[in-house]
């Protein structure tokens, strides 16, 4: 056989064979429109470059951290009965992820969605959780979730300073200002973070790592009902830190398991409840002025 014909021949294959995947690409990209079709335009995992849609409105939300003990599904029981938009998980979740996947479990089947603040925890549990990370925003329309996983100034400054909402929630496991006696509060991020939550007027910070609940009279505003109050609920187990100074707080609960929920309008009032659903403590967050 001439040299050209085997030229000839192998154009041929490599052309029949361009054909041939053209073909059951064009086949194949007809088989996954049609699935997208069926599926309201877009099956799970296709990226079609378009944004994803902005989270469904948050009116009321729940969170507690310290998760743990025979109370943390009951408590998980009590937040979803409340029927809350939205679950903030506040750090330190059971002592592995296989412990707390019955309590997670509950929440998943509620279809309430959760964010998740990491604490101490050894385990990753990002996985568990279906969660990218432990550093990022969550803005449904009017509220701005900030999540940290440390004191990290920039990223909180970056994921503020392009926000235009009238409620800013910043939730950090290890709290600025805490009466408990165990580990108590942390000076550093006080003189760190207190620039930027002052700067763009955050109405609410959350945090946990102490086994109790307290609150304080909002700090950084022009007078005592503007400002950015802070709120320690690490009262998901049935294990519980002592209290040291009060260190300014107003209000503050021991031995007592139960969970924050919260109503935004145009102020978010907020009660601790048990998981029975008895009040031990109400407050309202008003608007920075």
């Amino acid at each position: 056989m001439a040299k050209n014909d085997v030229y000839l021949i192998g154009g041929v294959a490599v052309a029949a064979l361009g054909l041939y995947y053209a073909y059951s690409k064009g086949y194949l990209d007809s088989i996954v429109k049609q699935i997208e079709d069926l599926l309201g335009g877009g099956a799970g995992g296709i990226d079609d470059g378009t944004e994803p849609p902005p989270p469904p409105a948050v009116k009321s939300f729940t969170a507690v951290g310290e998760w743990g003990g025979a109370v943390s599904q009951p408590i998980a029981d009590a937040m979803i009965r409340s029927k809350p938009d939205l679950i903030v998980g506040l750090g330190n979740y059971a002592e592995t992820e296989t412990a707390f996947k019955p309590t997670h479990d509950k929440i998943k089947a509620s279809k309430i969605p959760a964010i998740w603040t990491k604490g101490a925890d050894s385990d990753d549990y990002l996985a568990l959780f279906g969660q990218q990370g432990w550093e990022f925003k969550y803005e449904p329309e009017g509220v701005i979730f900030c999540v940290l996983n440390s004191v990290n100034t920039t990223t909180l400054e970056d994921m503020l300073k392009t926000s235009t909402a009238k409620w800013k929630i910043v939730c950090i496991n290890s709290p600025l200002f805490s009466p408990s006696s165990k580990y108590g509060q942390d000076v550093t991020a006080q003189e760190k973070l207190m620039p930027i939550l002052t700067k763009y007027k955050v109405s609410l910070v959350l945090s946990a790592k102490n086994k109790i609940f307290a609150r304080f009279i909002p700090k950084g505003g022009p007078n005592t009902t503007s400002g950015t109050t802070f709120c320690v609920v690490g009262t998901g187990s049935d294990k519980y830190d002592g209290s040291g100074s009060p260190n300014g707080s107003t209000r503050v609960i021991q031995g007592k398991s139960g969970y924050l929920h919260c109503e935004i309008g145009n102020t978010i009032n907020c009660k601790f409840l048990t998981q029975t659903g008895a009040v031990l403590d109400q407050f309202t967050v008003h608007e920075w002025k």
